[in-house]
């Protein structure tokens, strides 16, 4: 449980830096642009901005996703409230008269903090890729041969790599099918079960 909410402020922390550093980013740009703004005011709306930001992360779960298996649906979640949270904000300068921010900031802010915050669920999850790869490959277990390439194959593979408990190495897959030559999980396809 400690482990879990210990994880948790982790990403929270991840999620603070990278929002603030899209800030920070078009803060750059829109000085580059001789653009005059209100630092103290920009600092005292971002805070808040970031505070309600994961806050709204929270709401929707966005901590509860297991880093080492984040998919495409997780990462397109993450940049849809990272969206529409800044749409919101943009519509809120727009309603109400607060002097913190241009609104065409936002064409700068929010793809650059829709990158950076799936920037490092995306390593995270490449460099456990890594990490279950090299364990894979130092292992010793039973060299073992997969039967079929379809869906549970896949999921048969993934847990072998995953588990170190398991003490059994895919050395290649069976199939009948038309896949021959080609790889799963980069395990080759040697043939068919009568050959």
């Amino acid at each position: 449980m400690f482990k879990k909410t210990l994880e948790t402020f982790k990403y929270m922390f991840l999620d603070i830096i990278a929002i603030s550093l899209s800030y920070i980013f078009a803060l750059l740009v829109l000085n580059r642009f001789d653009f005059e703004f209100n630092a103290t005011a920009v600092f005292q709306g971002a805070t808040i901005i970031i505070i309600l930001k994961i806050m709204i992360f929270a709401l929707f779960r966005v901590y509860d996703i297991i880093p080492k298996y984040i998919g495409f649906d997780e990462i397109f979640t993450i940049a849809l409230i990272s969206f529409l949270t800044s749409t919101i904000v943009v519509i809120f300068i727009s309603v109400f008269p607060v002097e913190f921010i241009f609104r065409t900031a936002y064409y700068v802010i929010t793809p650059i903090e829709i990158i950076l915050l799936c920037l490092h669920r995306i390593f995270y999850r490449i460099s456990n890729y890594f990490k279950t790869s090299n364990k894979l490959l130092k292992s010793i277990g039973r060299k073992t041969l997969v039967i079929g390439a379809g869906q549970a194959c896949e999921m048969v593979l993934k847990e072998l790599k995953r588990n170190s408990k398991i003490d059994l190495f895919p050395v290649g897959i069976l199939d009948d099918d038309e896949k021959i030559g080609s790889r799963i999980n980069g395990i080759k396809i040697l043939g068919g079960l009568m050959k």
